[in-house]
């Protein structure tokens, strides 16, 4: 018994071990203009940049009072996406890994936190695209622009 406990239990690391973070590596790139690129397609979604520095960048969603199922003592929690960047130097390039979390109650004493999973290709998508528009010597978009009137 304790060995099939065993083999279970190893069969569910190895088996969720690829299910964090996705990432690609950006030749000639510096955390700077990845943050512009990534700045250029979150911002106008209604992400923030939370935090940022030369190891990653945090951008927040603030997704208000969400239905808990399941939950009978806390029926709605104020959810918060948080997608986080990590990065790091290597030597083939800029090494960028991405994952993202629903945080309920963030910052408060009931804090709980969730990966979403159900993004994953998205986030690679989104990571792809940032590595082909540096590589290809792109600029980020401009974050400064303000939305054309004329299109309300």
């Amino acid at each position: 018994m304790r060995l099939r406990l065993a083999s279970f239990g190893i069969a569910l690391v190895l088996g969720t071990h690829g299910l964090g973070a996705q990432s690609v590596v950006i030749k000639n790139a510096t955390p700077a203009l990845v943050t512009d690129h990534l700045k250029g397609r979150l911002l106008p979604e209604g992400f923030k940049l939370e935090s940022g520095n030369n190891k990653g960048v945090l951008f927040t969603f603030d997704r208000g009072l969400v239905a808990q199922q399941g939950s009978p003592t806390v029926p709605f929690a104020h959810i918060t996406l948080e997608v986080h960047f990590r990065v790091k130097q290597k030597s083939e390039g800029l090494s960028i890994a991405a994952n993202e979390e629903a945080v309920g109650e963030r910052g408060r004493p009931l804090e709980f936190r969730n990966p979403v999973d159900s993004q994953r290709d998205k986030l690679k998508r989104l990571l792809d695209s940032v590595r082909a528009d540096i590589e290809a010597g792109k600029p980020p978009a401009d974050t400064t622009a303000k939305p054309d009137s004329s299109k309300i």
